[in-house]
């Protein structure tokens, strides 16, 4: 019995769905995630333009299936982390201003203590 000519279509689309998934499974285990340009840009609150001019730099690596670029997620998160702490180290300095010195600078480095133990915890469940 002949194939119909869709029905080539559609088993042709499916063989080529199971390759890009299991080449995106494997991609996934060795890069510990993956995540497009757009979703990239959105977490570390920046435009796609520097997106691309970081995997220019050699700051992000891509990994390509076609015409889909796809970011490794470790770096993106690394990233993202430093933007956190830079920036609650930012608001401690506002926040602790009028503190007396010896005071500000014991309430600071608890703080960060702190962040870093909850980060610490983050962290695992972010690899699992």
């Amino acid at each position: 019995m002949k194939k119909s000519k869709a029905k080539k279509l559609l088993e042709q689309r499916r063989e080529e769905n199971l390759e890009f998934q299991q080449w995106f499974k494997d991609n996934w285990v060795a890069a510990g995630g993956l995540i497009t340009k757009t979703v990239a840009a959105r977490i570390l609150n920046v435009t796609q333009a520097r997106i691309t001019y970081l995997i220019k730099s050699g700051r992000f690596n891509v990994r390509k299936y076609g015409v889909m670029e796809f970011l490794d997620l470790p770096p993106i998160m690394t990233l993202q982390h430093h933007q956190n702490y830079r920036y609650l180290k930012s608001k401690l300095d506002e926040e602790t201003e009028a503190m007396p010195e010896t005071q500000r600078e014991s309430f600071r480095a608890t703080m960060l203590k702190i962040y870093d133990r909850l980060d610490s915890q983050i962290e695992p469940q972010k690899k699992g």
